[in-house]
């Protein structure tokens, strides 16, 4: 159910496939194959067909006419079946693609999570024979399927920061708490969680990083593999003797594995933690 990464989806998930023996570009619509795109839970599912339109860009050349691009919102029928646009090219007749190039379906899963399965179904509008898609080998398995799985995590990841404790000139930690004053020099101490399903990097800053000359939350951000997958607590620690006085945060953000929409990751804005600094005295 992952992408390389061992990364899950969540968004929008884009379906790309293409089925071959497709009419020439002057065939009609409703000559055209049509096809079908069904999900389900993977264990005690049952198949929902997809009904999601989406956009697509339509480059076609009719005969011996200029190449044009136009946009196209691509619904289902009354039965849920797709129209496939795509033509190959004959001479003299011309050709049709779609851009981006394979695009068959945008399924919505906001809401559904775990693994899920896809499956196509082609339908020649003629004879009205129906066909699976063709079968191809699952690399992590070694097993020969026809459709394909998923794994669906809409959730971004959750993260929490506070400050717990100071020390003063070497001498040993003392009690602190979150929007305290501290003195030009101290070191601050404090604690972080960031939880995920697929956990994969989280930072930790200190704002306004002007005033603060370089000086750096330790540790700045670690990362998947290191960090484990559904995150970890830890502490973090900041030596203000080059911070010039002023007010601060400390700011975690995280991000998960998931590939988000197809294109990103989930993205938690993160927590903060403010604290003043004054001067030495």
């Amino acid at each position: 159910g992952f992408a390389p990464g061992e990364r899950p989806f969540g968004g929008k998930v884009s379906i790309f496939g293409h089925i071959p023996g497709a009419p020439n570009v002057s065939t009609p619509n409703a000559d055209r194959p049509r096809y079908r795109v069904s999900v389900k839970k993977h264990t005690g599912g049952s198949w929902q067909h997809l009904n999601d339109s989406f956009g697509i860009y339509l480059d076609q050349q009719i005969g011996s006419s200029m190449a044009t691009s136009a946009p196209v919102t691509v619904s289902v029928d009354s039965d849920n079946y797709y129209t496939y646009l795509e033509a190959p090219p004959q001479p003299g007749l011309g050709w049709a693609k779609i851009n981006p190039p394979g695009l068959l379906a945008v399924w919505n899963t906001a809401g559904k999570t775990g693994l899920w399965e896809i499956k196509i179904e082609a339908l020649d509008p003629i004879t009205l024979d129906a066909f699976s898609a063709g079968e191809t080998e699952c690399s992590a398995t070694g097993t020969i399927v026809q459709n394909v799985i998923i794994d669906l995590d809409q959730e971004a990841p959750s993260t929490s920061i506070a400050i717990t404790e100071y020390s003063r000139s070497g001498n040993p930690r003392e009690k602190a708490k979150n929007c305290e004053t501290f003195q030009k020099g101290d070191i601050i101490y404090g604690t972080y969680e960031v939880r995920d399903e697929h956990f994969r990097r989280f930072e930790l800053s200190v704002e306004p990083a002007g005033y603060a000359h370089g000086s750096a939350v330790v540790p700045g951000s670690r990362d998947y593999p290191i960090v484990p997958t559904i995150g970890e607590s830890g502490e973090w620690m900041l030596d203000t003797s080059k911070m010039e006085p002023c007010g601060y945060v400390v700011r975690i953000r995280a991000w998960d594995r998931t590939i988000a929409n197809c294109n990103g990751n989930w993205y938690n804005d993160g927590s903060f933690v403010g604290f003043c600094l004054r001067g030495e005295k």
